[in-house]
């Protein structure tokens, strides 16, 4: 095969591969017909058992000959592209959503207005999907993961954005407190606390929340966390430190509000 259909996925990291190469060739069909060689046997593996009997235009199989003893992967298909990709050389955490917010006026992520700013965003992009999608499902919308935007991680180092600041944000944005990075020694029950509070604002705003919260075990509040790859890294941010203990162990569920009286 002519070395321009020839893809190569370097990466020390097994996600980073794994995550190239699936969405190469299932989000761009001009990839099929290349091969992609992939250098670490755990990610060919991976995508093997898990895409090869779901996907009929790739078909999988080892060339060591073709790929030096790395491992490869055959994609047919109808047309042929070739692309040579060290994983290395490509950008972390590009996601850009702060720096929108500053274009709309904002100083920095955390000022006053940044929680009107990231509605009227995540309204924009809705209205937007709806408007492009006839026929077409997915979601449309602005997320706010910390460890994953250039400007969110900027503005945690700075001290502009803070957790209850982030946590007014998720009551507008699509999703909840996701990818912010905890002090090890963080209390169980001030984890439960954070759940509460994100699993409230979604029960009341009927809304989707979640809470991706990393405890670094061994950093404290400055420290840098780095994930790697695509989940990029990021500073840990300090949480208040009262505790919701009595308040968590009471147990229960959070009900879900009256409609009818709604002001």
């Amino acid at each position: 095969m002519n070395q321009k259909n020839i893809i190569k996925v370097k990466s020390d990291f097994f996600y980073d591969s794994l995550g190239f190469v699936l969405a190469a060739v299932l989000s761009d069909p001009s990839l099929c017909e290349s091969v992609i060689v992939i250098n670490d046997y755990e990610t060919y593996t991976y995508i093997s058992n898990t895409v090869s009997n779901k996907i009929l235009i790739l078909n999988f199989y080892c060339d060591s000959d073709l790929s030096n003893n790395n491992h490869t992967i055959i994609c047919y298909g109808k047309e042929a592209c070739g692309i040579e990709a060290d994983i290395s050389l490509l950008p972390r955490a590009r996601r850009q959503v702060e720096h929108i917010l500053m274009e709309m006026g904002l100083e920095m992520a955390g000022a006053p207005g940044t929680t009107a700013a990231l509605a009227l965003l995540n309204d924009a992009v809705k209205k937007g999907g709806v408007m492009a999608s006839g026929r077409v499902g997915g979601l449309s919308g602005a997320f706010i993961p910390v460890s994953e935007d250039e400007g969110m991680m900027a503005a945690a180092r700075s001290g502009a954005l803070c957790l209850e600041k982030l946590e007014a944000m998720t009551s507008v944005c699509s999703v909840g407190l996701d990818m912010i990075i905890l002090p090890g020694d963080t209390e169980a029950s001030v984890i439960s606390g954070i759940i509460a509070d994100e699993a409230a604002i979604g029960m009341v705003n009927q809304k989707t929340t979640a809470v991706r919260v990393i405890p670094a075990v061994g950093y404290k509040v400055g420290d840098e966390l780095n994930f790697g790859g695509l989940l990029g890294g990021g500073p840990v941010m300090p949480v208040r430190s009262l505790s919701p203990a009595v308040f968590v162990d009471r147990g229960g569920y959070i009900p879900a509000p009256m409609q009818s009286l709604k002001n």
